[in-house]
């Protein structure tokens, strides 16, 4: 009650509006993801895999689907705050679905879902050279995922 007395989330909502810009500072696009359809689960990504082209917010996986997802990424020498990789898949109001595990250079590094899509790297990938990026999952759900 003294909440609203003191316009508490009034005064919240218009300061996260204002520090939100500051959240990335330094940011760049992955390429686009590669996305090819597996038959059944594995255990590590098959390697490098010829697959369509997945652009940001198009529909891309059928329901209870196993997928890999391929890409590249790199990261500037000059970056030396924490970096992430913000890997933004499945629907917002959509249940946990899909969810993945992500690799790096072909080892097993973390796992995403609609949860959990930052992923903080390790200082010595901020090496300015190219690495490979991997996410082996499953897409869950009943319906199309964008």
């Amino acid at each position: 009650m003294r909440h609203q007395l003191r316009w508490t989330f009034g005064k919240l909502k218009q300061r996260l509006a204002l520090i939100e810009p500051w959240q990335y500072r330094q940011c760049q696009p992955l390429p686009v993801f590669r996305y090819r359809e597996l038959d059944r689960q594995l255990a590590r990504p098959p390697g490098r895999l010829d697959g369509r082209e997945i652009q940001p917010g198009s529909l891309w996986g059928s329901p209870d689907q196993h997928f890999l997802l391929h890409t590249t990424f790199s990261v500037p020498t000059d970056w030396t705050d924490v970096v992430v990789l913000v890997i933004d898949i499945g629907e917002a109001g959509d249940f946990s679905h899909p969810e993945a595990l992500l690799f790096i250079d072909g080892e097993r590094y973390a796992a995403v879902d609609r949860h959990h899509r930052e992923v903080s790297l390790t200082a010595g990938l901020a090496d300015g050279r190219t690495h490979e990026l991997a996410l082996l999952g499953w897409t869950g759900g009943t319906q199309a995922l964008r």
